[in-house]
């Protein structure tokens, strides 16, 4: 009698089909290998250029690192860069991502040292942060600016006090202005009118030291503390139109009353924030656009994401309010653009009461 055992032998060899001929095993379709390798392929490819782009943060992070002198500063990112070349030449090419990855975690534990503060020799015109206290339907807005410009170097400063009725409130405008580099970067912010006339604009913005100078690249880099300007229309639509000759689009935007309300005491309620939590801008996540818009997310349902092409490139965000419903005109964008361009009503000599009132007349063309 044949032993059984052998009679068993590998089932993928005894496998028979039902003509009797022993079937072979399963192997995969060349589609499914071509998949598998393609994605392992990307994968590869995912993992090196996230390693790359983590480096690079990391060089740029010694860099422009705010609490190390310049030549401290220089010495660090060398250093950094020396290592990584050494260790690209030491270390097995399939694990360098980790290594990076470790690299990268050493140098952000480091640089989240760096915490925003209150506390710094600041220019004169963004020291005073403004605060507000609430009683019921009354606010009292403290170290609202109200400056009188004739040129950067050549102001005179007044901060004020200034109580407000927040049922008064009827409107709200969006404002862009775009840099002299071109329409695609802007600065934005928003104004509220009242019943009497009055209207306070508040721009949120890179709280700067003296003697320190804006730049895009530490903006991203813990750099820079922000905070909310709350003002006078005419210092801060005044100052960009007339002083520094920027371009200044005045959007008029459908809100409700209860709606240009909410959004008013949000931004004021985020303004006493800072004043005992300071936070850091971002020139890319934390900014006068998407801080605006996340103040208008809090009122949509439907959110609009920070990354929308339009809010990376504020310049054209007012295509994307007017894309939203939000502008309160029927033309085209261009036409907007055109019409609500305040430049050359905004050098009127007025009051500022007549002053907002005019620079909101509809342009004879």
């Amino acid at each position: 009698m044949p032993d059984k055992d052998k009679q068993r032998g590998d089932p993928a060899k005894n496998a028979r089909s039902e003509t009797g001929e022993p079937e072979s095993p399963k192997t995969p379709s060349p589609g499914t290998t071509r998949f598998h390798k393609r994605a392992r392929k990307t994968g590869k490819w995912m993992l090196w250029i996230g390693s790359a782009i983590l480096w690079t943060w990391a060089t740029l992070a010694l860099l422009t690192f705010p609490a190390w002198p310049s030549w401290f500063r220089l010495i660090a990112a060398l250093a950094w860069i020396a290592g990584s070349v050494s260790v690209v030449r030491k270390v097995p090419r399939e694990k360098l991502p980790v290594v990076v990855l470790a690299g990268v975690l050493f140098v952000r534990i480091a640089w989240g040292f760096n915490s925003p503060s209150n506390d710094r020799d600041w220019v004169d015109f963004a020291k005073p942060l403004a605060t507000a206290t609430f009683d019921g339907d009354l606010v009292r807005i403290n170290n609202l600016r109200n400056a009188i410009w004739k040129s950067d170097s050549d102001y005179q400063l007044r901060w004020e006090t200034r109580e407000y009725d927040l049922r008064e409130i009827q409107s709200v405008d969006f404002v862009v202005v775009p840099f002299a580099m071109g329409r695609a970067l802007a600065h934005v912010f928003v104004s509220f009118g009242f019943a009497n006339g009055e209207y306070v604009a508040i721009s949120v913005e890179v709280r700067k030291e003296k003697d320190e100078v804006y730049s895009p690249l530490r903006g991203m880099f813990r750099h820079y503390e922000i905070a909310y300007i709350v003002g006078d229309e005419r210092d801060l639509i005044g100052l960009r139109a007339n002083v520094w000759n920027e371009p200044v689009h005045l959007y008029p935007i459908k809100a409700t009353p209860a709606q240009a309300r909410s959004a008013f005491v949000s931004m004021l309620e985020r303004a006493n924030s800072l004043r005992a939590k300071p936070r850091f801008y971002n020139t890319l996540l934390h900014n006068c656009t998407t801080t605006v818009l996340n103040h208008a997310n809090d009122l949509r349902q439907d959110k609009v994401s920070a990354w929308n092409w339009r809010i990376v490139l504020p310049g054209y965000s007012d295509g994307l309010v007017q894309e939203l419903g939000l502008l309160d005109f029927d033309g085209s964008i261009e036409e907007a653009r055109d019409r609500f361009l305040i430049n050359d009503r905004a050098g009127a000599q007025a009051d500022a009461r007549a002053w907002s009132r005019h620079i909101r007349q509809t342009p004879v063309r």
